[in-house]
């Protein structure tokens, strides 16, 4: 772990041990409710995870794992200073993206532009956004 999110690291650790006896931990594949499960999408943290829905036209609440629709999606090849494993967040990124480009899921992301929720596409040099 880099240095600079070691005070981060603590300051979790004792923030979720005050907790502990109301969280369930979940991983990859485990069902959270029907249709909804836990995808693991680690290199923004180690343990980062997204939440698939397959309800409807299907979402993807990724998270952190893909922090812009414009940098992000656009050069999922390029780090983003917050990673903390830039290279296993390089190749989490873009698969996410491929699978989302594939199978039509819509993206949720925590950080993008209201409303937040759009589809993602192949392009010639990377990937583009589109909200809905």
């Amino acid at each position: 772990m880099p240095d600079e999110f070691r005070a981060f690291a603590v300051g979790a650790k004792r923030d979720l041990l005050a907790v502990q006896d109301r969280v369930q931990l979940v991983k990859e594949g485990d069902s959270i409710a029907s249709g909804i499960s836990v995808l693991d999408t680690p290199g923004h943290t180690p343990g980062h995870i997204s939440v698939v829905v397959e309800r409807g036209e299907g979402l993807i609440i990724a998270g952190d794992s893909i922090a812009s629709e414009f940098v992000s999606v656009q050069r999922p090849d390029w780090a983003f200073g917050f990673d903390a494993i830039p290279d296993v967040a390089i190749a989490t990124r873009t698969a996410l993206l491929d699978r989302m480009a594939t199978d039509g899921h819509r993206i949720l992301g925590y950080h993008f532009a209201y409303p937040g929720i759009g589809q993602i596409e192949r392009a010639s040099d990377g990937y583009r956004y589109s909200s809905v």
